[in-house]
């Protein structure tokens, strides 16, 4: 791998390290507000974890969990059961999220396996596809900024034209003055000078 393909890997690892932490966070926070018999939202789970509530939509089954809980405990129960911290309702919150944390391992493995089985003896496929992928950004960010180029020379051509005009009217008004007599050094610049 080249630096800038290793560069690559290390922030999708981060990236991907960040997001497991914040969903660990999310979890935990939810169990916490239960075991406390605070109210439960996603506002209330977003701020005790330090997340975006945008977080909790962009994963619907931490959203789902939330939602869920926040539903099941705007309903009237008894002051024991709420204010345990192991009730039912937590405990098939917490085996949906551990399956959705199982799929989602399995689902890493298959792709890295799929990854080690393509890459061969040689292990260069996998280069190529991180180069491929650099190269279409690369080139998604230049037809960008070529777009704002045509843009500044379509702006810089209507400037131009103004120009245009208005010096080929500057120069039938000197070829008027000319024929009429008048010599253009002796024809003031501004009319405010012809003022008395």
């Amino acid at each position: 791998m080249t630096s800038r393909e290793d560069r690559i890997e290390r922030l999708a690892n981060a990236r991907r390290a960040d997001v497991e932490a914040r969903r660990a966070r999310v979890q935990t926070a939810l169990r916490d507000l239960r075991r406390l018999g605070r109210p439960v939202n996603r506002s209330s789970v977003a701020r005790a974890a330090g997340v975006h509530r945008n977080f909790l939509g962009r994963h619907a089954d931490l959203g789902h969990l939330v939602d869920s809980e926040a539903a099941r405990s705007s309903q009237p129960t008894g002051q024991s059961i709420a204010r345990s911290s192991v009730t039912d309702a937590s405990l098939r919150a917490d085996l949906a999220f551990e399956k959705h944390q199982v799929r989602t391992l399995e689902r890493k493995v298959a792709a890295l396996e799929r990854r080690l089985s393509a890459a061969g003896p040689l292990g260069g496929h996998h280069a190529d596809l991180m180069e491929t992928e650099a190269l279409q950004s690369e080139m998604a960010s230049l037809r960008a900024a070529v777009a704002a180029r045509d843009q500044q020379i379509a702006s810089q051509a209507e400037d131009l034209d103004a120009v245009r005009a208005a010096n080929r009217q500057l120069g039938r008004q000197l070829t008027d003055l000319i024929n009429d007599g008048v010599s253009p050094h002796s024809y003031p610049a501004d009319a405010s000078e012809t003022s008395p």
